[in-house]
């Protein structure tokens, strides 16, 4: 296959590039005035220093928590009361402050090098603007809206607290009414723009001239072939695009559709490898040394064997945006507003997903069975391990929340003879449901399954973790008579689903030859690449973290293939992007050996 019919970046440049035709017969006032912009624009004339406290008006910008620790008010649409807590900064500016569209408006950036310097007809703000038609259509006001220059001079602290407060720009003109006008004490205002003086001020860290840094993370633990399985692939998508940037950089006077006046936004992706050794409690001094030693603007994908806590703490900590890792247990508190994306919550998602059931089960409701027994009693035997551990303690606790009346029994298995013992007595118990968590022994459990002596009089489920059906592929599958009563808990799409997109990303590994040792993690890894290079060309030379991870909300269901996983989708502060499971049996003649028993499960926060 030819490389250049997979480019997502190709199309969406010559769509660039298209517009800027229409930009002369648009807005010929937005002629190329003056140099090629800089990395980071100047904002020649700011006012000195504020006064105020950037860290509190950080909060009120994105919180709309004043300084006494109450929610500032507002008026918007010119009477329409509003508090801070509902209307935040954050709402449409974003954190970024490169704003967004709200409403079929078009909100535009208020980021220091676009708020702080003149608005002038130059290429700055024709790229400001055109980037905004590869987002979802919009009504012609929209677009009627996006094609006035509203030229002014920079702000200054005067006339920003104006805007702020009465909503005018400073030449007089009113700001949109649907913008709140908020009211504000002098306190918070100079807090809010001593902060403003700071957001998005310059490039992100691991940003150059020339060049961005991305980084992986994995575990060793993870497995020697898997490690290497995942850097390759990195490896080769990197030397790909910066093929592709050498190519467009060696022809800077080529320029069709004006294609030149886009190749200052370019750069070279370079990675590094970070590769945690030991166990996960030294992770983090690892990969602080690592970043202190170069650091990178974002992570692709990550790959360790057990907690993920570690990681996500780091890129949190470090406001790093870490891209879709390939985990099974990630942290379980709510990871809203993080800086890391998740395809799924793993095990955490297949545990309160499989109480969901459970519960439906027992009220009668559409996701589940119809008629089935409701669970009084619940047996469940876990691997004790990390993952084992983790899967069976979330599960206890969304069931005690759920169904407070139901006993859940726990008990830990060590090994393979350790589990089919207690198998054993667990098929004998007067339990509802038998639910089994392998964790890491997940060969041992199915051999033991395969095996397993299940008595006539049996009635319950035996529910068994998504990580069984490879292990079953690889060992043998189950009798008839324990295929009858298991259930899986499947956090991905049916078997019978295939993803159109899916053959262009099997083509593109195996022409390289690139080493396979788990297509799951080799597919959502490359989801993570072909997103990013996707959102480069919006993008553009504004590279800061918080713009790239509200374009990756904006973009991920954009048709990539993405891995076993249904559609996934993202929005503001959303940070996964697939949030259900199936319940499955087993059936030896159906596509992948599985069949749906119930709808889409996605459990309630």
């Amino acid at each position: 296959m030819a490389e250049t019919t997979m480019r997502s970046r190709r199309p969406a440049l010559a769509g660039l590039a298209g517009l800027a035709i229409c930009a002369m017969a648009w807005l010929g006032i937005l002629a190329l005035n003056g140099s090629v912009p800089a990395l980071a624009q100047e904002t020649d004339g700011q006012s000195a220093p504020p006064t105020g406290d950037p860290v509190a008006g950080k909060r009120l910008y994105r919180t709309g928590i004043g300084h006494d620790g109450r929610p500032v008010t507002a008026l918007t649409q010119g009477d329409i009361p509003v508090s801070g807590d509902q209307f935040p900064c954050t709402s449409c500016h974003r954190r970024s402050g490169m704003g967004t569209t709200e409403g079929g408006r078009y909100v535009p950036p208020i980021a220091v090098p676009y708020l702080f310097a003149p608005r002038e007809a130059n290429v700055i703000l024709r790229l400001e603007r055109f980037k905004e038609y590869f987002k979802e259509l919009q009504p012609k006001s929209f677009y009627d809206d996006l094609k006035k220059p509203r030229l002014r001079p920079a702000y200054d602290d005067e006339t920003l607290k104006t805007a702020i407060t009465e909503g005018s720009d400073p030449v007089g003109r009113p700001l949109d009414p649907t913008m709140p006008r908020y009211r504000l004490d002098a306190e918070d205002l100079a807090n809010l723009v001593a902060y403003l003086h700071t957001l998005s001020a310059r490039p992100d860290p691991g940003v150059t001239d020339r060049e961005i840094h991305y980084a992986t993370i994995a575990a060793e633990s993870a497995g020697k072939d898997a490690v290497e399985a995942y850097e390759k692939l990195v490896d080769a998508y990197a030397d790909w695009f910066n093929r592709d940037v050498t190519n467009d950089l060696a022809h800077p006077g080529y320029s069709p559709y004006y294609r030149s006046d886009f190749l200052y936004t370019r750069r070279k992706w370079v990675v590094h490898h970070w590769r945690l050794k030991g166990d996960p409690s030294g992770w983090r001094a690892q990969l602080d040394a690592a970043y202190e030693r170069q650091p990178v603007f974002a992570v692709f994908g990550g790959l360790v064997d057990g907690p993920f806590a570690p990681v996500d703490a780091f890129c949190n900590a470090r406001e790093l945006p870490c891209i879709f890792p390939y985990t099974e247990l990630p942290p379980e508190k709510d990871p809203r507003g993080g800086d890391v994306l998740y395809m799924s919550r793993g095990l955490l998602a297949e545990a309160n997903g499989l109480a969901t059931w459970l519960v439906d089960r027992a009220t009668g409701a559409a996701t589940a069975n119809a008629g089935a027994r409701p669970p009084a009693h619940i047996r469940v035997l876990h691997a004790d391990d990390v993952l084992g551990n983790g899967a069976a303690s979330a599960f206890g606790k969304r069931m005690a929340r759920l169904l407070p009346a139901d006993r859940v029994e726990e008990q830990a298995f060590r090994g393979g003879r350790d589990f089919a013992r207690q198998l054993r007595k667990a098929l004998k118990s007067d339990a509802d449901a038998l639910v089994i968590w392998p964790g890491r022994k997940k060969a041992a459990v199915a051999r033991v399954l395969a095996t397993a002596d299940v008595p006539d009089s049996l009635s319950m489920p035996i529910i068994v973790s998504s990580g069984i059906v490879p292990a079953f592929k690889a060992s043998g599958a189950p009798d008839a008579k324990l295929a009858e009563h298991l259930r899986i808990i499947w956090p991905y799409d049916k078997p019978t689903v295939i993803h159109p997109d899916s053959y262009r990303a099997r083509a593109w590994v195996r022409t390289r030859r690139l080493p396979i040792p788990d297509w799951n993690m080799i597919r959502q890894t490359f989801f993570a690449l072909r997103l990013t290079d996707n959102a480069m060309e919006p993008l553009q030379a504004d590279y800061y973290r918080d713009y790239l991870v509200e374009i990756l909300e904006h973009i991920t269901e954009v048709g990539f293939d993405p891995g076993p996983y249904p559609r996934p989708a993202l929005g503001p502060d959303q940070r996964v992007a697939t949030k259900g499971i199936y319940v499955m049996r087993w059936d030896d003649q159906a596509p992948g050996h599985l069949v749906a028993v119930s709808d889409w499960i996605v459990p309630a926060r």
